[in-house]
């Protein structure tokens, strides 16, 4: 039986537990702990195929009332649910998958959708509201992030995997991930981006503290301003938790100028409130000096709450300036 519109070959890559993105961003993988058919009694539906932690690949497949495929009958529905538990105490996590999906009995059509859901409640007993993540069609998916709208979260993320009846046929659900642990995962960014930015003096000519999420060529600008053509940007990084390490990690460029002009990465640490865009700032020893991008990095101590993290400029001079921010973020750099 082939799976409809995807092949498994798309799917097998090699398993790296912390994997390197846009050149440094580290990324926790959490396994689940168990599945509700485990427990006794419980309220699942269907059927659960793989060894969980064996690399084959693990599937749901509805239930099958009939005596043989030539013999369908209603009644195929499907709930399933994982537990993921001891998550990391830091960053989004989001669930990473494939997916496809066959007819058991060959069906020459695919309709069924499987629609996966949510719940954060420590222990995940299988009763209770469950929050829709996203419907997975039957097109299939290759692999893909789908956030979860849930941040450091101290509970157990309950995941449920359901597909109403909506056709006589029996249907088998594959959602999987890597070729070494092959089922869906929740995946945690070990970084923290900015949530707002703020200019003091200057100006944003593109772009946005958005522009800085990822390492992709799509930078802010920022500009030189007023009568002593000077800059003060600040980008505002919260929740950040106490751990060691803490990095500071910074991608830009600033094109030559006649005047010679740098731009300094600054830093201070804030409980409560809004970064100031004004007043004293720490030195993180990072200068943006080159007419290519480059990557810089700098340890910013071992505090928590709200960094705060300026570019000044380091001379003024006679123009306006410019620097381009192509990637910024804190690097907490560890997984539990």
């Amino acid at each position: 039986m082939m799976l409809k519109k995807l092949g498994l070959l798309a799917f097998m890559s090699m398993l790296c537990l912390l994997f390197a993105a846009n050149g440094f961003a580290v990324t926790c993988e959490t396994e689940y702990t168990w599945k509700c058919a485990d427990k006794q009694p419980n309220q699942c539906l269907g059927y659960f195929h793989g060894v969980h932690g064996a690399g084959a690949i693990e599937s749901f497949q509805e239930p099958n009332p009939d005596l043989q495929c030539g013999d369908q009958q209603p009644g195929h529905s499907l709930r399933q649910i994982l537990r993921f538990e001891n998550l990391p105490s830091f960053g989004a996590h989001k669930l990473k998958m494939s997916y496809a999906s066959q007819n058991v009995c060959g069906a020459a059509e695919e309709t069924e959708v499987m629609r996966v859901s949510k719940r954060v409640v420590d222990g995940c007993e299988d009763t209770g509201p469950f929050q829709q993540v996203v419907d997975v069609g039957p097109e299939g998916s290759s692999e893909t992030e789908y956030a979860l709208g849930v941040s450091g979260t101290t509970q157990d993320i309950c995941l449920e995997f359901k597909s109403p009846e909506t056709n006589v046929y029996r249907d088998e659900f594959y959602t999987f991930h890597q070729a070494d642990h092959a089922h869906p995962i929740i995946v945690t960014d070990a970084d923290y981006e900015a949530s707002s930015e703020a200019t003091g003096v200057g100006s944003v000519v593109s772009g946005s503290y958005q522009s800085t999420f990822v390492s992709d060529n799509v930078r802010e600008q920022l500009r030189e301003g007023g009568i002593q053509h000077r800059l003060l940007h600040v980008y505002t990084i919260k929740q950040v938790p106490s751990t060691t390490p803490q990095t500071l990690r910074v991608e830009g460029y600033r094109p030559n100028n006649l005047d010679g002009d740098n731009f300094a990465i600054l830093y201070q640490w804030i409980s409560s409130g809004s970064c100031p865009t004004s007043g004293p700032y720490q030195t993180s020893g990072i200068v943006i000096n080159s007419g290519t991008e480059t990557a810089y990095s700098a340890n910013v101590g071992n505090s928590s709450g709200i960094l705060c993290v300026a570019v000044d400029d380091t001379t003024g001079g006679s123009h306006n300036d410019s620097v381009y921010i192509d990637r910024l973020y804190l690097d907490v750099g560890t997984c539990p």
